[in-house]
């Protein structure tokens, strides 16, 4: 509900940045929803990269398949979430023992 581009920074930074890892598939979704349509939000200056930092957290519990398009406000950097995928599995396989 904020109604203006500094209380959405201001909620950002202090009630939803230090949140994020410990979000729900539902309350991404949410706040997703909430994003796209509230204007003082979807328009400020920090938006797309807020999105991008939420869309990275978000995309492991809502998976490949979730619709970004039904949120058509809410605009990330896609390279970026598929980037730190990748980054992930090569982090994991770099973990497996080798039999040798």
């Amino acid at each position: 509900s904020s109604s203006s581009y500094d209380s959405a920074n201001e909620r950002y930074w202090s009630a939803i940045r230090p949140f994020l890892a410990k979000m729900t598939r539902d309350q991404f979704v949410r706040l997703i929803s909430e994003i796209n349509g509230n204007n003082q939000i979807y328009n400020r200056n920090a938006n797309y990269s807020t999105n991008t930092e939420i869309a990275k957290v978000a995309f492991p519990l809502l998976g490949s398949d979730f619709d970004y398009g039904s949120y058509p406000n809410f605009t990330f950097d896609a390279d970026k979430i598929v980037e730190s995928d990748n980054d992930k599995n090569s982090e994991e396989e770099s973990e497996i023992e080798l039999p040798f």
